[in-house]
């Protein structure tokens, strides 16, 4: 990038201009494909395409990548030994593709390094004027460079009753190098650690799609749905221990992290076995555990949570930390509903997920002053009152650490959207020099059901997947409105 002569923030054909920034942070891309395709008798088809993409968000080493894909397509039911075939078996076409993509979704100019400006210093005897100073803000990454998924997919169409009932199913593999994520370099050489390919990720699953459609006199009905598995797995998180911390929560310390071999990432904390109900029950595990008064916070009373030996050496420490729960659903499913008689039409959608867990990071027990969620009413106050909720001590770092009693079910269903709408007859508004008028109400987001008691199960994205903070609930809206064409 060119340095030329000028005021702060001169323009100069989009070079940067004095001690001013580039003049544009918008990322550039630029890319250049070619496709061939063959049919042979809609029995057998192919395609095949290649890609060159460039980015200006990675450095001169590595600006460009390939992407190839292929896919082929079997129509078996032009096959002539299924030409007798009953005349309600409309379609069976089996699929298979391979192809390579690439991400640059980070910010820009990620493979360089920045001046920060204000680091100053008084050079000399005391009374001396302040020198500005600049320096680095990191270190550099040169050789970043695209982070690829390569994907298999194998897949099935059907069609029956002149495709009124219509099945898909896939089957897929994806596995993602060279992850853009952030290098792991002792915090020491710089302000800020600089992002690097670094990771290898698993992703595997099956989708099933189901429609069919059909009408009954005036009666149109209308009826889908869909169900997705997938499992996920962290083949290489491409550092030396094989795990990093990526979420931490106050007193609660780390919460989500990744690690060689599991879910991306996975909840992190204690097992619990309860509350201690009285004291006898809390003496006996402080002499089990070698825990005594006063020398370390591991020592138990009436109303504290029952930590888990996990590890089964005798010893309640850190160590005993390990997987809780995940945020990542194994199952997304949503269906839809759509009926239609005399211009009246009604349609609904429903969506939801399973397999799943919700970490309730919005209550901290080591910060005294804060509002309550309501189910802290049914906290232990004495021998029987809960087993789940501890007693509550202002302050408290013991019971408050992080664990399973922050893990909830994020199981959920919900009435995305239902329209009911009326479309005036032709004839009537024709007259008008109209050719449609719909009028409709719409409601969105009407219910949730769900066993998490938050505002929402819908929570969190990335590393933070299942977390919620308090997050803002997703508005219940109703609508009134109408649709004219001429």
């Amino acid at each position: 990038m060119t340095v030329a002569q000028g005021s702060p923030g001169e323009e100069d054909g989009g070079n940067r201009t004095g001690n001013a920034g580039p003049n544009s942070a918008w990322p550039k891309l630029l890319s250049y494909f070619g496709r061939v395709s063959y049919d042979f008798g809609s029995r057998y088809m192919v395609q095949a395409t290649v890609r060159r993409d460039g980015s200006s968000r990675f450095g001169a080493n590595h600006k460009w990548a390939t992407f190839p894909s292929f896919s082929a397509g079997w129509n078996i039911t032009n096959e002539p030994f299924l030409e007798t075939r009953p005349q309600w078996w409309n379609n069976t076409k089996l699929r298979v593709s391979w192809g390579k993509n690439g991400n640059e979704a980070i910010g820009d100019f990620a493979y360089t390094v920045m001046t920060n400006g204000n680091n100053n210093y008084y050079f000399g005897p005391e009374g001396s004027s302040q020198t500005y100073g600049s320096k680095a803000s990191g270190l550099a990454n040169p050789d970043l460079k695209w982070e690829e998924s390569t994907q298999t997919d194998i897949g099935l169409d059907l069609g029956f009753l002149d495709n009124s009932l219509q099945f898909t199913f896939d089957w897929y593999k994806k596995r993602t190098t060279g992850m853009l994520m952030t290098m792991m370099i002792p915090t020491y050489v710089g302000e800020t650690k600089p992002i690097g390919n670094v990771g290898t990720m698993d992703n595997t699953g099956v989708e099933f799609d189901i429609r069919w459609a059909r009408t009954f006199g005036e009666v149109e009905v209308n009826l889908g749905g869909n169900l997705s598995y997938v499992k996920n797995r962290l083949v290489d998180l491409g550092n030396s221990d094989g795990w990093r911390s990526e979420v931490s929560n106050g007193t609660a310390g780390d919460i989500a992290r990744s690690m060689n071999g599991e879910v991306f990432p996975f909840f992190y904390g204690y097992k619990t076995a309860g509350i201690f109900q009285n004291q006898a029950e809390a003496d006996a595990y402080n002499e089990k555990y070698g825990l005594t008064s006063g020398q370390t916070s591991w020592y138990a009373q009436p109303g504290d949570v029952v930590f888990v030996d996990t590890n089964g050496d005798g010893t309640i420490n850190a160590d005993d930390r390990t997987k809780i729960g995940k945020g990542l659903p194994d199952w997304t499913y949503g269906f839809n509903l759509g009926l239609g008689w005399k211009g009246f039409q009604l349609t609904a959608y429903f969506q939801g997920v399973w397999g799943n867990n919700i970490y309730d990071a919005s209550l901290r027990g080591d910060t005294p002053a804060k509002n309550m969620p309501s189910w802290m009413l049914n906290r232990w106050t004495g021998e029987g009152t809960s087993n789940k909720i501890p007693i509550y001590r202002l302050g408290d770092s013991r019971n408050w650490q992080s664990s399973d009693i922050y893990i909830h079910d994020g199981a959920y269903l919900r009435c995305a959207n239902l329209t009911l709408s009326y479309s005036l007859p032709y004839n009537i508004i024709s007259k008008a020099g109209l050719s449609n008028v719909k009028v409709f109400v719409m409601g969105e987001n009407l219910f949730t059901a769900t066993k998490y008691y938050g505002f929402t199960p819908e929570v969190g994205d990335g590393v933070n997947i299942g977390i919620d903070y308090g997050n803002y609930p997703e508005a219940r809206t109703f609508s009134v409105g109408f649709n004219v064409a001429f």
